[in-house]
């Protein structure tokens, strides 16, 4: 870009060089064209002078040289005065763009929140920030998806039971705790967000968090529930607040699936079903949902958030007391 940038500044200053070129070489030669008329007409009163002076053809002479160099000075000023001014521009040119390209470098350094930029380079670059991915390297690993339409084996598509409950409510639980500094990289308030106090065993730079994905484990389960509600609250009418919540989720999980837009491919193949009262078999297109995808390494991950989840947090965050400053708002403001 620096160079054809040059190039065009440059060269219509060839074009006007031309130009005074041919403007003072036309001024000598129309000079040079006078000159030699008047020696014409003035030769037949010198042929009968036999002198041998020559000083009239020497003054001649010197004022066709003395103007000559008048346009030789005038031209050469010229062309000085347009070097000087392509000079500076050119200069100028060149020291803006440097600057751009420094700004732009420094831009470009040191603006990354990661101190191990080796881990989770691909997550990092489409992904908000999150400590997780200076903490751990995630990878990825090919997982073919359990998408058959009827199949019992999984404990998450079971009816509601002991089992059904306790293996839902292992991956939805938890608090965790997080710097005052991720706190402000994930663009939210340290003023109103809560810190914990040393009972949390979690030192003095520690706010309440969670991860979005235990909470969107969180919202599917809700909505299980939601589907055996009379199960989990004996058919008591819901409240406005369980409405609200049940609503909540919903919508969050919307959020979700659209922000992350999946775009794996799900091909279609013909499937058949039999009438179960005349056996007549029907045909039908139907999508294969059992997909190879490429995962996050969940299992790595959740071994990691055990490890580091602050001892006893549930009985600590629902025994934590509000400090008298504070600040709080209305929930149905949240």
């Amino acid at each position: 870009m620096g160079d054809s940038s040059v190039t065009a500044i440059v060269t219509p200053s060839h074009h006007l060089i031309q130009i005074l070129r041919l403007y003072f070489s036309g001024l000598g030669s129309k000079k040079d064209a006078s000159t030699k008329k008047d020696e014409e007409e003035q030769q037949p009163f010198m042929e009968g002078i036999k002198s041998s002076s020559s000083w009239p053809n020497r003054d001649e002479g010197m004022l066709v040289q003395r103007s000559n160099n008048s346009c030789q000075r005038t031209f050469g000023t010229a062309l000085t005065i347009i070097n000087v001014v392509l000079f500076c521009l050119t200069t100028a040119f060149l020291v803006l763009i440097n600057r751009s390209r420094r700004i732009s470098s420094s831009s470009s350094v040191n603006t990354s929140p990661y101190q191990k930029p080796e881990f989770n380079s691909a997550l990092k670059q489409l992904s908000s920030y999150s400590p997780i991915f200076d903490a751990l390297d995630l990878g990825s690993k090919t997982v073919q998806f359990d998408g058959r339409f009827y199949n019992d084996t999984s404990i998450y598509r079971g009816d509601p039971s002991p089992e059904v409950d306790k293996a839902w409510q292992f991956l939805d639980h938890d608090i965790w705790t997080v710097s005052e500094d991720t706190v402000r990289r994930v663009h939210k308030d340290p003023s109103r967000a809560i810190k914990v106090d040393s009972k949390w065993g979690m030192g003095d730079d520690a706010y309440i968090a969670t991860y979005d994905f235990v909470h969107q484990i969180h919202c599917l389960n809700t909505l299980r529930k939601e589907i055996h509600y009379g199960r989990y609250w004996n058919s008591t009418p819901p409240s406005e607040m369980h409405l609200a919540h049940r609503n909540h989720c919903l919508h969050m999980l919307l959020q979700a699936i659209v922000c992350h837009a999946d775009v794996d491919v799900i091909t279609y193949e013909w499937v058949y079903v039999d009438d179960p009262e005349t056996g007549a078999r029907s045909y039908t297109p139907w999508p294969d949902f059992n997909s190879v995808k490429k995962c996050r390494d969940f299992d790595t991950l959740y071994t990691w958030m055990e490890d580091h989840v602050p001892k006893q947090s549930k009985a600590l965050y629902e025994n934590i007391e509000k400090p008298a400053d504070a600040p709080a708002r209305s929930i149905y403001d949240t």
